[in-house]
């Protein structure tokens, strides 16, 4: 008999920490009222960010042409004529910004390894000026060519 009780005071007894530890009192219990702190509530997705975008990723916004060229899913060479400066200037769309890149044109035989390729065209004889960019990542070389429109400037 001596036991039962033992055994019915100690469950009586961690019963009761149990209730008293799972906050069973009036302090720290839940408030349906509750809002956080400064008048908003709080969102799952974390803040907006800003409307526009910023430098890297708005579209709005004109980038300056990286000396290294733009990272592109497929190797390509933007060219412009400049009839003004009877220049040519190029930027290199790459694949990757480890690889090495190589120019070359078909009016003074210029060259290149950088990102933007830039030519000086005097009295061109033909109205169309072969551009050539390569890409190679380790020992795999990609090779493109674009042709750039001189006749502005062709006598």
């Amino acid at each position: 008999m001596t036991r039962f009780i033992f055994i019915i005071l100690s469950l009586v007894f961690m019963f009761s920490v149990i209730l008293i530890s799972c906050g069973g009192g009036e302090e720290g219990g839940y408030d349906p009222n509750y809002k956080p702190a400064g008048g908003e509530t709080s969102t799952l997705g974390g803040n907006r960010g800003a409307s526009t975008g910023n430098a890297f990723f708005d579209p709005t916004k004109k980038k300056e042409p990286s000396v290294d060229g733009t990272l592109a899913s497929k190797l390509a060479a933007k060219c412009e004529f400049d009839s003004g400066n009877s220049k040519i200037s190029c930027e290199a769309h790459r694949t990757s910004m480890k690889s090495d890149l190589q120019w070359s044109e078909d009016h003074t035989n210029s060259e290149s390894d950088q990102g933007i390729f830039e030519f000086d065209i005097t009295n061109p004889a033909k109205s169309e000026i072969v551009v050539k960019l390569e890409e190679c990542i380790n020992t795999t070389c990609n090779q493109i060519e674009t042709s750039v429109d001189v006749s502005a400037v062709v006598p």
